[in-house]
């Protein structure tokens, strides 16, 4: 995974919203580090141009949670969304970059 062309395709991406085109399969993380270590480089690229980490989420606590994703743990993400006049607009979609890995290829 290029993690600089990783991070211009989910940054593009986002751009799209409220739809989601998806990321090419080259672009996505291989495992949970390299998933955490792109997600810390877009925040920091999102965070360069008025987009800001407004707290963090944890999702798929549960076991069952975690099955129908096809996880064995839960996720860290951080809610990121745009700042207009000084203010966070939490009336556009964001975007939440969560981290799965995907052990069945």
């Amino acid at each position: 995974m290029n993690q600089a062309e990783a991070v211009r395709a989910f940054i593009a991406a986002r751009a799209q919203r409220p739809s989601w085109p998806g990321i090419a399969e080259p672009l996505k993380p291989a495992t949970i580090a390299d998933g955490y270590a792109l997600q810390r480089a877009i925040h920091a690229e999102l965070h360069a141009h008025d987009v800001l980490r407004v707290g963090y989420k944890v999702g798929s606590t549960s076991p069952a949670g975690q099955r129908a994703f096809g996880l064995q743990e839960p996720v860290l993400a951080g809610p990121m969304f745009d700042v207009v006049g000084g203010l966070v607009d939490l009336f556009r979609d964001g975007l939440v970059t969560e981290v799965r890995l995907d052990r069945t290829h």
